[in-house]
């Protein structure tokens, strides 16, 4: 792939694997950031059933210890890797099917992070990536008939190319005095959780079953 990406000819390479096996690639991942390779990495299966193999536990690390490195989720993250054309991608894809949100858009995925739920009276705004978008957008409605806390909601594919947008954009998306909670699968410092608080859906480790049992069990 790297050295498809150096040679040019308007190519560019994309490899597909499970998120785990990345991994076994990581010599030639850590080139791809080094040489700012344009390389696309597809990696699916963010989450494993099939046991303890295929479980990607903290292989966001590779793309965390590169600084020229795209890691984005599903919910239209592909344009931010079709756009990078000086540093390579991970493309984390879940292994269960997800719901088209309105207001996913490719324009707004190409600025890495964009209100996909506004309300002008939220008292809090939910940040997330990938699958967990549609969890935050289900949670709206729970706070707001359980506990009448209205919340924002925030797509975030790609941290790095939100970073990246004038400041005014990302005040308007990350707006001030308003609480930030990032619901990530599980806690870490990466993606939306890099800079808010984080609420963990999982807390353990090598859980082997479908995704909603999981978080069913975690919530009780």
């Amino acid at each position: 792939m790297n050295g498809i990406a150096a040679y040019g000819a308007n190519l560019i390479p994309a490899a597909g694997t499970f998120l785990n096996f990345v991994s076994y690639a990581a010599g030639a991942v850590r080139l791809s950031a080094l040489g700012r390779n344009r390389v696309i990495w597809i990696a699916t299966h963010d989450s494993g059933r099939m046991g303890l193999l295929t479980n990607p536990l903290r292989h966001w690390l590779i793309s965390e210890q590169c600084q020229t490195f795209m890691f984005g989720g599903p919910q239209t993250a592909y344009l931010s890797a079709i756009s990078a054309t000086a540093t390579p991608s991970i493309i984390a894809l879940t292994r269960q099917p997800l719901p088209h949100l309105e207001g996913s858009t490719i324009e707004n995925a190409s600025r890495g992070g964009y209100v996909i739920h506004e309300d002008k009276d939220a008292s809090i705004t939910l940040v997330s990536t990938g699958s967990e978008v549609s969890l935050c957008q289900n949670a709206v409605t729970t706070l707001q008939d359980k506990n009448d806390v209205k919340a924002r909601v925030i797509s975030m594919p790609c941290q790095e190319v939100f970073d990246m947008q004038p400041q005014d954009y990302q005040l308007s998306v990350l707006k001030p005095g308003i609480p930030i909670m990032s619901v990530e699968p599980q806690s870490n410092q990466r993606g939306a959780g890099r800079n808010t608080l984080t609420y963990s859906l999982v807390s353990t480790d090598s859980a082997q079953v479908p995704h909603a049992k999981i978080y069913l069990k975690n919530f009780k």
